[in-house]
């Protein structure tokens, strides 16, 4: 809405346009992640998250042309009615979701809940590869990066759309095997050669930075953080419903989860402005940063 209302000016107001799209996130998905929890059975979970990602990847391909149309023809004031109106239906359909565990206390006991992750190996795995999701894939620097490279090599808008695109199906594609193909017993080892494979292709790209080494990273790096996010995504609302977390601590595990997500993430940044305060804008830089990242 920010973004809609400033128009040309955003630039000037970029800090307070992070802090709210900051409020949005952290609210947003306070709420989601509880919904998502209980609406889904474990069950269930490996075909929704693949549906909701395949959905989402198609959404983000029609609608910034759809409503990139509707802006050039109508104008900015309407698109807002439009944003509006998206906002009031997503808060019309959340009042149709019935709690199912709702906890027995009024206040949350982040007291009790550290001594439950301090005795469950798996909680402390989840939170540690939280932090490693929030320095690489997940809207960490090294995303940011990628995004440099692509928009350097692909330098007007319609190559970059197009190429944005077509990764964007690449992802579709992706959660629709998820759903219906892959198994559980193999997270693990398809996370591990996607990761390999995505590592060569950076080194290889880092060296011989063209359009060529470019297209063949991200398409790695598309299965591979696709996959990193579908199947951390599993584990971490799998485990929300294990039986000691599910009734009393839900809101504990999806709090320290976030937190962990978000250490990852301002360790990763940081060390971004850091390098960008330090040094001169050069590919040698990034280079760098993308060997850190992997490491």
């Amino acid at each position: 809405m920010a973004i809609l209302l400033l128009r040309e000016k955003v630039v000037d107001y970029i800090y307070l346009v992070g802090a709210l799209y900051g409020l949005e996130e952290g609210f947003y998905f306070s709420v989601y992640n509880m919904f998502e929890s209980d609406g889904i059975t474990n069950e269930e979970r490996a075909k929704f998250t693949g549906s909701y990602t395949s959905v989402k990847s198609i959404l983000a391909i029609i609608f910034p042309i759809l409503m990139g149309s509707y802006i050039f023809t109508s104008g900015f004031l309407s698109a807002v009615v439009v944003v509006l109106v998206i906002v009031a239906v997503r808060i019309g359909l959340s009042f149709k979701f019935k709690d199912n565990n709702l906890p027995t206390g009024d206040r949350t006991n982040f007291r009790e809940y550290i001594k439950i992750v301090s005795q469950n190996r798996k909680l402390r795995q989840l939170y540690k590869s939280g932090i490693y999701s929030g320095l690489t894939y997940s809207e960490g620097a090294f995303s940011s990066i990628v995004t440099i490279y692509i928009i350097k090599i692909f330098s007007d808008s319609v190559s970059l759309g197009i190429f944005t695109s077509v990764f964007s199906v690449v992802t579709c594609l992706l959660g629709i095997g998820f759903a219906k193909f892959m198994k559980p017993e193999n997270y693990s080892r398809n996370i591990k050669i996607t990761t390999v494979f995505t590592a060569f292709s950076l080194f290889y790209m880092i060296y011989h930075c063209n359009m060529v080494t470019v297209i063949l990273f991200n398409f790695l790096q598309t299965i591979s953080k696709g996959l990193t996010e579908l199947i951390g995504n599993y584990n971490t609302f799998d485990l929300a419903n294990i039986e000691v977390l599910q009734k009393e601590y839900k809101v504990e595990f999806f709090v320290g989860n976030e937190f962990f997500l978000y250490v990852g993430r301002f360790i990763s940044q940081s060390l971004f402005i850091l390098m960008a305060l330090t040094r001169k804008h050069k590919y040698y830089d990034y280079r760098i940063f993308y060997v850190f990242n992997f490491i």
